[in-house]
């Protein structure tokens, strides 16, 4: 796998992960690192993240989430990389 290769990143955040501007931190780190895809809320109470770059942009978003998840707590995330063929244009919070 090469570190130029487009990736796909699917996180679930569990937690104290919706009402506390989690979607939006986590917007606000994808646009900064220049990923692309989006972000919403589960029906379960949980976040769900689908976003696309290279490896290393997708594990520092994600490092970053992990880090400073805003005003919520994120207990456990539940994560798989794929390689992927690029779909988005930008980074969305989807409702």
């Amino acid at each position: 796998m090469k570190n130029n290769e487009i990736m796909q990143l699917h996180a679930v955040f569990f937690g104290k992960v919706q009402g506390v501007f989690l979607r939006h931190h986590i917007k606000l780190y994808a646009d900064e690192i220049g990923v692309v895809g989006g972000v919403r809320n589960l029906d379960n109470g949980s976040v769900e993240l689908i976003a696309q770059g290279d490896l290393n942009s997708l594990n520092l978003l994600l490092e970053n989430i992990l880090q400073k998840p805003g005003k919520g707590h994120i207990d456990r995330v539940e994560k798989a990389f794929k390689k992927t063929l690029s779909q988005y244009n930008d980074f969305s919070i989807w409702l």
